[in-house]
């Protein structure tokens, strides 16, 4: 009796210990308030992580200076660029093209899955990073091609 529960028991911890580590992360949700630096809030984005390792992202901006030429989340440690979120400046295949949102010309509203061509980096350090809080949303314009609002990606 004390074989079987023993064995049952390391055959439970080899088999957990065997889960891909994806399949034992739970759906997390991160959110940015998109500002200026004068402190205007501008939009919001959204970026949720799911167990099966998949993501998906959402963002909205509007009343911006001028057309938005890319959205990306970004590095807080060297500002590397994380995941493109869209990108109307070089349009790349698999990645979405930023879209005006409904009533207003300089503005953006992209939601949807992340894809791989829009990934730059393993989704291990996008996790680190994300549970550090050590990542933002940047909005690009023409006429802010540095960012016009931006944000960081926190758990509300």
């Amino acid at each position: 009796m004390k074989r079987t529960r023993f064995g049952l028991i390391m055959l439970t911890v080899v088999l957990l210990l065997a889960l891909p580590t994806a399949a034992l992360a739970s759906k997390r949700i991160f959110t940015a308030d998109l500002k200026t630096e004068a402190g205007v809030q501008k939009g919001s984005a959204l970026l949720g992580t799911n167990p099966d390792g998949s993501m998906r992202v959402s963002i909205v901006a509007r009343s911006l200076s001028s057309p938005v030429t890319a959205a990306h989340v970004h590095s807080a440690v060297d500002g590397s660029v994380l995941i493109t979120i869209c990108d109307s400046a070089s349009p790349t295949p698999g990645v979405p093209l930023c879209t005006p949102a409904p009533g207003g010309e300089n503005s953006v509203q992209v939601a949807g899955n992340v894809s791989p061509a829009m990934m730059h980096v393993s989704a291990v350090v996008l996790s680190g990073l994300l549970n550090s809080d050590m990542t933002y949303v940047n909005v690009h314009t023409s006429l802010n091609p540095g960012g016009e609002v931006s944000g960081t990606l926190t758990v509300p």
